[in-house]
């Protein structure tokens, strides 16, 4: 029983010290929200209609749909990002 206290303890702590989790709604200073769920999907307030599946790789947070996009991501804190974004795209040579 004992073991299973300190278990207990152990796995709220670990829950507690992952500040770099996307999960959840963003809001950006221009009023347009960000929704990262769980199950990998994203949305964008103001491209209604259109979603990605996003996926994160370090700093980097890759959306695959159309266009795809790339985010380098920094944590400031648990609840605030520095993010830049990128385009991926297609060129041909003509």
């Amino acid at each position: 029983m004992k073991y299973f206290f300190l278990f207990l303890i152990f796995s709220a702590c670990i829950k507690l010290d992952q500040p770099n989790e996307m999960t959840g709604v963003w809001s950006r200073d221009n009023g347009v929200t960000y929704s990262f769920f769980d199950d990998s999907r994203f949305k964008q307030s103001d491209l209604l209609g259109q979603q990605w599946i996003w996926e994160k790789k370090g700093t980097r947070i890759f959306f695959y749909g159309s266009p795809e996009r790339v985010w380098t991501v920094d944590f400031v804190d648990q609840n605030h990002v520095l993010a830049i974004e990128t385009d991926t795209f297609n060129i041909e040579r003509k």
